[in-house]
This record gives structure tokens, sequence and C-alpha cells, in this order.
């Protein structure tokens, strides 16, 4: 499936980078916002959540920006976290996972996805600012597979939480319902410079194969090898 191309600005800073916390929840209004956007890098949501997760440890669930989060995940996530660098230029596969690996996201076979296709606009928009470039991505019902080049204005677990709560709001926003989209944290791996990129890039297309979905990676609309969405490497000037 052809994705068109949609202008850098069609989608703004504010939209992209609206804060993930929940209206209507009385335990969150209480809490400070982060401060408004400066058009420079991104806001540490980071900062502004950890004092939530503490307190809220005896909840059983929370679900915050579209991510369902458990007490014993977080802990898990911070186990992830651990020793885990950003280093602008690196390649990185990334997979994330629906909230309880629910099929969100597409139909176990080739049919259209409003939902794939707003993964696919908001990886589009990281492309035109140069955040990242996009060598692999796929879309399948309940996770989501990228191997992406990391550029040097955006740290990878920053820039990756921004991404998925902007998706969670949009497809929330799509389908007309509320709760979590995200299953909390994902699984990333730097490809060393001697592993083969292409025989990287062709793996994570070729998942809905794997699957027996499809016979060939090219019949399955929501998956792209080096698309068109600025270019494949970043250039040196933003490494």
């Amino acid at each position: 499936m052809a994705h068109a191309p949609i202008p850098v600005g069609a989608v703004s800073d504010r939209e992209w980078f609206a804060p993930p916390f929940g209206e209507g929840i009385p335990l969150l209004q209480a809490l400070p916002r982060p401060r408004p956007h400066s058009g420079k890098g991104f806001p540490s949501y980071i900062r502004g959540r950890r004092p939530l997760l503490r307190g809220v440890l005896h909840i059983p669930r929370l679900h915050i920006g579209g991510l369902l989060l458990y007490p014993d995940a977080m802990a898990h996530q911070h186990r992830l976290r651990h020793g885990r660098v950003s280093e602008p230029g690196r390649v990185y596969a990334v997979t994330k996972c629906t909230a309880n690996r629910q099929p969100l996201l597409c139909a176990p076979h080739p049919a259209p996805s409003d939902v794939a296709d707003i993964i696919f606009d908001a990886l589009r928009f990281a492309c035109g600012r140069r955040w990242i470039a996009v060598a692999a991505c796929v879309v399948m019902p309940d996770h989501l597979h990228l191997l992406l080049q990391l550029g040097r204005e955006k740290g990878l677990p920053v820039l990756l939480g921004d991404l998925f709560r902007f998706t969670a709001r949009e497809v929330n926003r799509a389908r007309d319902c509320t709760g979590a989209v995200w299953q909390a944290g994902y699984f990333e791996h730097a490809v060393r410079r001697d592993e083969d990129m292409e025989a990287q890039a062709r793996y994570v297309v070729e998942n809905p194969v794997r699957a027996g979905w499809v016979d060939d990676w090219r019949q399955w609309p929501h998956g792209a090898l080096y698309p068109d969405w600025g270019g494949w490497p970043l250039p040196v000037d933003d490494l």
C-alpha cells in the first residue's frame, strides 16, 4: 500500500508534544504539567512522570498517555532501561507491542487500516524533521517493528516515548474511544556496524510472510523497505 507524502508542517509540534496526561482523572489534576514546549527539542515527560509512578504503585494498573502500566511491568521496564544508551548515527531495531497484545493495529490479512496509516504518517513526520531515518518498518496486528537510524537531536527513549504517545492519542481519536493502545516500554537492539543491514531490513518486512499471512512481503500493505521519507542513511550533518 503506497503512503502519499505529507508536508512536514501538517502535524504541529503542539499536537505532537501534547502532554500525555489524561483529562478528567482526579489523581492527575493536582500534578504539575510539563512546561510548554519551547520549540527546541523534546520536553522531558519522563521527569514529569516519575513522581506519579512512585505514588501509584499500589494501583493495579494505570492508563497514562495511551500506555498501559502495571507495577510489575514498571519494575521490568526499569530493568530494560538499565544500561540503555542512545548513540547518534547508530541503527536500532525496535519492537513495540500493543496493550495486552490486542490486535488493534490492523487485521491478520492484507486489508486497509487507518490505524497503520497513522503510525506511518507519524514516522514520516519524524523522518522529515531528520530525527530519524527509517530503513524498514512493518505494522502487525499487535506489534510494530522498526529499523531506524537515530539522528543527533533526540535521544531514543524520549523520541520513541513521544512517538508512541502521539500515535496512541491519534489512534483513540480515530477509533472514537479511550484507553491504552501501547504496552509500556519497548525492546530495542543496537545493530552492530559489522551486521548485514540488508538482511536486517528484510527480516523486518518479512514478518507477515513468517506469520503465514502473505507469500511475499510486498503483498502486506503495512510494511515499507527503505521508504522515501527523507532518505537513508541520514546526512553526516544530522549525526
